[in-house]
């Protein structure tokens, strides 16, 4: 059976790296990116890539800002923002205009992993 590959990424290595070890024994193949910019930089050379999880507030390019770039290239990539301080009018336009999954900071990682194989299992887009 093939391991689905999901991309982490999360400018705090602390959150990155529980993320990536509980999602890695839950089964999933796990990349992890510190910045939006590297994150691209591993879609642009690792293929099979079944969802992006990501934070919204990074220095540099945020989350918003990677799934606009991202939309250019890769329209149905699956991606989950997690986002620990964005107004409900922020949240409202990030849903509306690029993912539909959103969870707050800070996460439930059997949350987290319910939706990823949600998000996986019913080929959903955007």
């Amino acid at each position: 059976m093939k391991k689905h590959k999901i991309l982490i990424i999360d400018d705090e290595e602390q959150i990155l790296d529980v993320m990536g070890t509980y999602l890695s024994r839950k089964g999933f193949d796990v990349e992890q990116a510190r910045a939006a910019e590297e994150g691209l930089e591993i879609l642009g050379r690792e293929k099979g890539i079944d969802l992006v999880i990501l934070d919204e507030k990074m220095p540099g390019m945020s989350g918003t800002e990677f799934i606009k770039t991202l939309r250019e290239e890769e329209k149905g990539l699956p991606v989950i923002v997690l986002t620990g301080s964005v107004g409900l009018s922020t949240l409202e336009h990030v849903r509306k205009h690029y993912s539909k999954h959103v969870l707050y900071k800070p996460i439930r990682l059997s949350e987290l992993t319910s939706l990823a194989k949600r998000i996986i299992s019913s080929g959903a887009k955007k």
